[in-house]
């Protein structure tokens, strides 16, 4: 059993954004992202599916030309294989759960 206190983890990196990878197996990754305010993650895809929760601030997410916000307590599932990339507006930390190829 493996357990996590996400409040104990966040770390900021005032030059990148900072992922933190908790768990890394075949079929799922979990990752805690930290952003300050102004970072951005660059356009990628995964080839599984993503879920990814508010734990911290608000971010703009973006698939494709499509967009949403997020703000803490909110969570945001994405396709398979589906291109996006992440905008803070402020210190932002999500928690993301991607499935498929791990490890």
């Amino acid at each position: 059993m493996q357990q996590y206190n996400l409040n104990e983890l966040i770390e900021f990196d005032d030059k990148k954004f900072r992922p933190k990878v908790l768990l890394n197996e075949p079929g799922h990754r979990l990752v805690l992202l930290s952003l300050r305010a102004g970072q951005s993650v660059p356009e990628h895809a995964n080839q599984g599916r993503v879920i990814v929760h508010g734990v911290r601030g608000h971010i703009t997410f973006y698939e494709g030309t499509s967009s949403c916000e997020l703000r803490a307590g909110e969570v945001f599932c994405l396709e398979s294989g589906a291109p996006h990339r992440i905008e803070a507006h402020e210190d932002s930390v999500l928690f993301v759960v991607a499935t498929g190829n791990a490890a």
